[in-house]
């Protein structure tokens, strides 16, 4: 078994978060194609930076409780953590946003004309419920309530306001409010049982437990925005927004980490409470393998075509700027390893080994980006290369302490020889495709094709260590 618990229950938690990721991933896409396609790529440039600052800013802003309720809660049987990040939310979170408004008030404009800070407090605080009522339903095992909270908070209200409005700093006011009023549901019947003493202790705790991964969460934020942010003031709006959209492909990959992510951090947390096998760390070190593998399959065919897919997405023509922004794919195996050991990494201490992690690997990409500022002359490959720094000292460092932490180990011989045979066979079916087919979409759907029959013939056939693992972990959850 995967953990201590039924493997069914594990099972449909995650295909209930698949889907959802699925649904959420693609509400995003048509999103952003939407808005390029009626409002302009300047627009959408606007809107993909105020919301990827609010947003890889949450867990600063929350003081950790986006992983300090998955954490506790599945080890508490009283109501005093729920009650207790409450009281933080209302007392310390909302405070923090504000100061987070004032900062993006001061450097940002929307599309060209000032507005009131008033519309990013609400938008902060919109975003803010709706990622702690997301980590509260998840500490409780009710991924149904959370994947339908974030569905509709991510994707059906952001598309509905920008088709109702066409103004922007009415469209985040309005997903500020809309968003702040359905996540307040997951409140309504919040306990209030929990006696003075117990509350603040249950408080000190989770603040103890967020304020350790502070500095973490703003690396995290630092690699994800610091990026964008200073080529906001060095490129044109247009470029930013190619570059903003190629990270959002990213997302791409949590079809599948992403589930497993967020179904991991509470069950190992409390796994680990009850008394962790070494069943645990053989699965952990397949799926490692495993992702690396899988994010290799998605980065490396993006990466080769990179320019005529964000080209066929958001519109405009091939450049050489978009041709170096798409050599970000290349980094999403580095952000899937970070991303699949976050949640172990958190649940086997309460100490915040994420913030070294992610602090110093902030701290690489920014000297990386002066350094390669100086010798180069194009802002673009400048930010490929600097975030190519930051995550993959995120990769490394995250493999260290996943292995000093839990014995998780990785085989890098295995790794890189299926990595090479996977990369030469698709490059001789691109070629193949190419010469036979003119059309950029039916390249890709006859290439993805092609892929989904070559992997399900490997899985089937293949007689390697840990395709084996794999087909037996499957035969025994079904066989549950």
């Amino acid at each position: 078994m995967l953990f201590k618990f039924n493997p069914k229950s594990i099972k449909v938690d995650f295909l209930i978060v698949f889907t959802n990721a699925i649904a959420v991933i693609v509400g995003v896409f048509i999103i952003n194609w939407y808005v390029a396609k009626y409002f302009g790529t300047e627009i959408l440039g606007h809107y993909l930076y105020i919301r990827r600052f609010f947003t890889s800013l949450i867990g600063a802003s929350l003081v950790g409780m986006n992983i300090g309720l998955p954490f506790y809660l599945p080890r508490s049987k009283s109501d005093v953590v729920k009650n207790s990040a409450f009281t933080i939310f209302i007392f310390l979170s909302i405070p923090i946003i504000v100061i987070f408004s004032y900062f993006i008030s001061l450097s940002s404009s929307l599309a060209g004309k000032e507005v009131s800070i008033l519309i990013y407090i609400m938008y902060g605080i919109g975003l803010n419920s709706q990622a702690i009522t997301y980590a509260r339903f998840r500490g409780e095992f009710k991924m149904f309530k959370a994947s339908i909270l974030q569905f509709t908070c991510v994707a059906l209200i952001p598309f509905a306001i920008f088709f109702y409005s066409t103004d922007l700093a009415n469209i985040f006011l309005l997903i500020g409010i809309s968003t702040l009023i359905i996540s307040s549901i997951g409140w309504i019947k919040n306990a209030i049982s929990s006696t003075f003493t117990n509350k603040i202790k249950g408080t000190l705790n989770l603040l103890r437990f967020g304020i350790e991964r502070i500095m973490g969460f703003f690396g995290q934020a630092a690699l994800l925005t610091g990026i964008p942010i200073i080529l906001a003031n060095s490129v044109h709006i247009n470029n930013l927004a190619y570059f903003n959209s190629s990270l959002s492909v990213f997302r791409f990959v949590l079809i599948i980490l992403g589930p497993l992510s967020i179904i991991l951090l509470p069950r190992i947390s409390k796994a680990i409470n009850e008394g962790i096998d070494s069943g645990i760390l053989e699965n952990l070190e397949l799926l490692l393998y495993w992702t690396i593998i899988a994010s290799w399959a998605v980065s490396f065919p993006l990466f080769i075509i990179g320019p005529e897919f964000l080209t066929l997405w958001l519109g405009g023509m091939v450049t050489y700027n978009i041709s170096v922004i798409s050599r970000i794919f290349l980094i999403i195996p580095l952000y899937a390893i970070t991303v699949i050991l976050r949640s172990p990494i958190d649940a086997a201490s309460e100490r915040g080994y994420n913030t070294v992690i992610y602090s110093i690997s902030a701290i690489f990409m920014f000297i990386g980006y002066f350094i390669f500022d100086k010798i180069m002359d194009n802002y673009m490959l400048t930010a490929v290369l600097a975030l190519s720094v930051g995550y993959l000292s995120a990769a490394v460092l995250s493999l260290y302490f996943v292995n000093k932490l839990l014995s998780v180990k990785i085989k890098p011989l295995k790794i890189l020889k299926a990595l090479g045979s996977y990369s030469f066979v698709s490059i001789l079916i691109f070629i193949t495709i190419e010469a036979l087919i003119d059309s950029i979409l039916i390249q890709l759907l006859v290439y993805g094709i092609i892929s989904i029959f070559m992997i399900l013939a490997y899985l089937y056939y293949s007689r390697g260590e840990y395709v084996s693992q794999l087909r037996n972990l499957f035969l025994k959850i079904n066989n549950e």
